[in-house]
């Protein structure tokens, strides 16, 4: 994926949480198809979503989500249990919350929806964005962390809404955004990464396999 400013604009400055494009639509699986699958997972109440088109903490958008589908009486605290789709939410104290995976949660697994090439066009044509922190199998979980912090600008965040059926937050699809602010000044693309992730790259090596790209 490449960035570049337009024809009359000198000098701009995106912040951290900036959707910058959307990730190809798709349906839920129980297991990963391909390199191009996302997994719904959150390993804690900071990890960022979008909800109600705002960029906010996990933890913000379930109270909000929450506060908003089943109102609390005057003086009660919000019940956050039974609120986060494959997910169990432990509130620990006023302002401790603690996300985990459900381990007999199935759909873990966000699979991209094959496009017929008759349907190629500028909504469904996409691109790709390579991982520029993974330096090949000697890359330690440590040095691909620092690295992707100074070389990856882009994250994947989840769109999340609220099920009314269900009775929770659940992920509708993903979404490229700013990690970080980002200062442009650029008039030829320039190539910005993403982090897949250590364990993505391990398990590839494991596998004895070559990486493809994520595609936006």
């Amino acid at each position: 994926l490449f960035l570049a400013l337009g024809e009359y604009v000198a000098d701009v400055t995106l912040p951290q949480g900036t959707c910058v494009c959307g990730y190809a639509k798709g349906t839920f699986h129980s297991a990963e198809e391909g390199d191009k699958s996302v997994m719904y997972s959150f390993n804690g109440p900071d990890n960022l979503v979008f909800y109600n088109k705002q960029l906010m903490p996990l933890r913000e958008a379930i109270v909000s989500a929450v506060s908003e589908a089943q109102p609390p009486a005057a003086g009660e605290a919000v019940d956050l249990q039974d609120t986060l789709l494959g997910h169990t939410v432990l509130v620990l104290g006023p302002d401790q919350v603690e996300i985990v995976p459900e381990e007999n949660f199935t759909a873990r697994y966000f699979v991209p929806d094959d496009v017929p090439f008759d349907d190629l066009g500028i909504i469904s044509f996409g691109m790709y964005a390579n991982d520029l922190a993974w330096m090949g199998p000697a890359t330690t979980s440590e040095a691909y962390a620092e690295r992707s912090a100074s070389h990856n600008v882009l994250q994947l965040v989840w769109r999340m809404a609220w099920d009314t059926d269900r009775g929770c937050l659940v992920p509708t699809w993903p979404v490229v955004a700013l990690g970080q602010d980002l200062r442009l000044c650029n008039k030829e693309p320039m190539e910005v990464g993403i982090q897949y992730g250590w364990r993505y790259w391990d398990a590839l090596v494991k596998q004895g396999k070559s990486a493809g790209g994520i595609v936006s």
